[in-house]
């Protein structure tokens, strides 16, 4: 496959030496041409196509500026395809070969010709205007239009296509003839315009018995999936770890007596300025007071008996 550029950004696949491809709606390529847009002129409901009107027409649309581009003849239709950034674009990307009505050249103007246009959708008619570099070029195009309108459902076919076209249904509906005058390219009455696909017979059929054998597979690797045994899943409580504050306990004390000691206690609490003070029930200390026995008092040489010795124990709270 070789490819080969024609125009401008635009580029064509040659299959076998002398048919190129259209890269933009993948149809074969006929006939090519430089064409610059001139003018449209819509006509009134009711009113036919007039070759006079069509050459007084052309001088006006001749004085407009021009949109230089190129004109390629497809299967069922052509393209417009703008080649410089300059300029107005074409009126219409593409035009079906069922829509034009009338192919006019002019005398005065051998480069330009004139397309009376009748679209199907609307039902519109126009004049459009065209000019190409040559007067050959307008002889090219004209007998390109022309092979396909005289094809019964306005096709360009080649005795060996290269490539197979798919053309849009739409353009095989039934349309009324034209009628008129015809100036240089007409389109014949008794042409239908209907496409209607032939009844086919079906052919015998042969059929041949299935036989069937049993045939035991293995799976593949990709049929065998391992499963693993999933661990339960364990809800864990979460807990307060703060330690609680516990209310400071009063502590309460009881007299110490003794039954058989003649003992005096005395409680005291804490005076920075003043000292120990006694009172009733001193918060800080006790004072225990005891007497001796006889026994230690007689031990002691430097103590009378008469004197008792006393010993005090400080309990601190």
């Amino acid at each position: 496959m070789s490819s080969r550029n024609r125009s401008r950004g635009r580029t064509y696949y040659s299959q076998a030496g002398d048919h190129y491809v259209d890269s933009k709606s993948k149809q074969l390529l006929f006939q090519e041409a430089p064409v610059c847009t001139m003018g449209r002129t819509i006509l009134k409901d009711g009113e036919p196509f007039d070759p006079n009107a069509a050459d007084t027409l052309i001088e006006k649309h001749f004085k407009r500026r021009k949109s230089h581009g190129s004109m390629y003849c497809l299967v069922d239709r052509v393209r417009f395809q703008k080649s410089r950034s300059t300029g107005s674009r074409s009126y219409r990307p593409d035009l079906t070969y069922r829509e034009i009505n009338r192919f006019y050249e002019h005398r005065s103007r051998p480069d330009c010709f004139t397309l009376g246009i009748e679209d199907e959708r609307t039902g519109r008619r126009s004049y459009e205007s065209y000019k190409c570099k040559r007067p050959e070029d307008v002889g090219l195009l004209r007998n390109t239009i022309l092979k396909a309108q005289q094809d019964p459902h306005f096709l360009l076919k080649d005795s060996a296509p290269i490539r197979q076209i798919s053309v849009s249904p739409t353009y095989y509906h039934e349309t009324p003839p034209r009628n008129g005058p015809v100036t240089v390219i007409t389109v014949p009455s008794d042409h239908s315009r209907s496409y209607e696909r032939p009844i086919r017979s079906p052919s015998p059929m042969y059929i041949r018995p299935v036989t069937r054998t049993s045939v035991r597979c293995s799976p593949t690797p990709e049929d065998v999936y391992v499963y693993r045994n999933s661990r339960p899943v364990s809800i864990e409580r979460r807990y307060d770890t703060t330690e609680r504050i516990r209310p400071r306990s009063v502590t309460s004390y009881r007299t110490i007596s003794n039954s058989g000691i003649n003992d005096e206690v005395t409680y005291l609490k804490v005076d920075n300025q003043a000292g120990a003070q006694i009172c009733p029930d001193g918060p800080i200390y006790m004072y225990v007071s005891r007497s001796r026995h006889t026994d230690e008092l007689m031990s002691s040489p430097d103590v009378s008996i008469s004197q008792p010795t006393r010993r005090s124990i400080y309990y601190n709270r």
